[in-house]
């Protein structure tokens, strides 16, 4: 059997951590395994102990918006977020979905295994092969006739939803006549599959659990990698040990580091800010404040801390609430703010603004440090999952793939599923 698995749309390194743990236990199985990503160059750093051959993706990056421009419409369903990434233009999406079907065509793959990877799924709509995806609460919607509000808790009227799911598909069935494939009723037909693994827990989806119907409602657990990069420990010594992950261009990083500098000489601090620059690196330094701009271990190091800073991408905030510890989130875009929001509905988590001042991050600090209530309800999180072993849901993962691959299985001949009435 062969696998092609898909990554498009996305910048973190979560993406690819869903995929290689289902392709690492296929490979083990004896799958030939393909591996079209948005950013090749990082396979190894997840991949490296399996076999795979690596292709690129075919996708467009979505440009910032420009300065000029700051008053463009904010997205409203998901399926906004396609428009700046070749959407937009029908001749554009034309090019990607040919440059899916030429990559199918070489490989000739049995299953196809996307994360993030909505042109696969568009482009693969008439393929004989299998049809999978893999990914968070954000990227497996609840699959509504129109798509569900991204900020479902606002009241968002039926008819915006309808005229922004109107509007890309529109624009997606240009591209459909121009390659002479069959037209889409609504986004959620494009997006439909043989199967979706939800890889989250209930209480960290980024939608309500009730939001979703059948086998939607299917929780397969958190899938992450937590063992590439260095080793760091903690100071033996320190009374607070504090782990911040936060991004290199965050609009909160110089006020969380700010107030990482100013705390006691006996808290033991490790920030993690991946690519930011040496000279940078060299001057947040301080003797209790260790900075890296590479990945490190992180195991050990959240199984002992005492608090985590982060931007409340999934990946961190699902492995810190397993860890038992409490979390400052200082989400940066959309999809971080919609995982914030369910871990501080959790009570696992403190959310913040994005725009907090260094004062303000230093009280919440202090505050978090001394108070015992979101340290109890992670507690409560840690061990209602303490058997959760993120190794698990890949190798379950890979079972119910196999079993659709067999002859007789009762999607054998599958169509599009239809959409719930949102």
């Amino acid at each position: 059997m062969r696998a092609l698995f898909a990554w498009e749309l996305g910048r973190n390194f979560g993406h690819i951590a869903k995929l290689a743990g289902v392709a690492r236990v296929l490979a083990r199985r004896g799958w030939k395994i393909d591996l079209a990503l948005q950013q090749p160059a990082i396979a190894k750093m997840f991949a490296a102990d399996f076999p795979f051959t690596l292709h690129q993706a075919p996708f467009k990056a979505a440009a910032a918006p420009a300065r000029s421009n700051m008053s463009a419409p904010a997205p409203v369903i998901l399926s906004d977020g396609f428009l700046h990434c070749g959407y937009d233009n029908p001749d554009e999406l034309t090019a990607l979905i040919r440059g899916w079907q030429i990559l199918f065509k070489q490989l000739q793959p049995d299953a196809l295994i996307t994360q993030a990877a909505p042109t696969a799924a568009l482009a693969s709509a008439e393929s004989c092969f299998r049809r999978f995806s893999i990914g968070t609460g954000y990227d497996l919607v609840p699959l509504t006739d129109p798509l569900p509000a991204l900020h479902y808790w606002k009241d968002v009227s039926l008819a915006v939803r309808q005229a922004r799911d109107s509007l890309v598909t529109t624009k997606i069935n240009a591209a459909l006549d121009k390659l002479g494939m069959q037209r889409i009723d609504h986004v959620a037909q494009m997006l439909a599959m043989d199967k979706h693994f939800l890889c989250a827990f209930r209480e960290l989806d980024h939608y309500p659990s009730t939001m979703r119907s059948g086998a939607e409602a299917d929780y397969y657990g958190a899938i992450f990698a937590t063992n590439h990069g260095k080793e760091l420990t903690w100071n033996p010594l320190a009374t607070s040990r504090i782990f911040a992950y936060l991004e290199p261009l965050s609009h909160t990083l110089p006020a969380c580091v700010a107030a990482l500098q100013n705390l006691p000489a006996n808290h033991d601090i490790i920030l993690v800010s991946l690519s930011l620059s040496e000279g940078l690196q060299r001057k947040i330094s301080r003797p209790n404040l260790r900075v890296s701009c590479e990945p490190v271990r992180l195991g050990g190091l959240l199984s002992d801390a005492d608090l985590v800073l982060s931007n409340g991408n999934s990946g961190t905030t699902n492995l810190v609430a397993l860890q038992g510890v409490p979390q400052l989130v200082f989400p940066n875009h959309l999809e971080q703010f919609m995982m914030s929001r369910a871990a501080s509905a959790s009570g696992l988590a403190k959310l913040m603004r994005n725009d907090s001042s260094a004062r303000q991050v230093r009280h919440a600090i202090d505050t978090m440090l001394l108070s015992s209530r979101y340290r109890k309800k992670a507690e409560a999180f840690a061990a209602k999952y303490a058997d959760f072993d993120p190794v698990v849901p890949a190798g379950k993962i890979s079972d119910e793939i196999e079993a659709m691959m067999q002859p007789g299985h009762p999607q054998d001949n599958p169509g599009h599923p239809q959409p719930n009435s949102g």
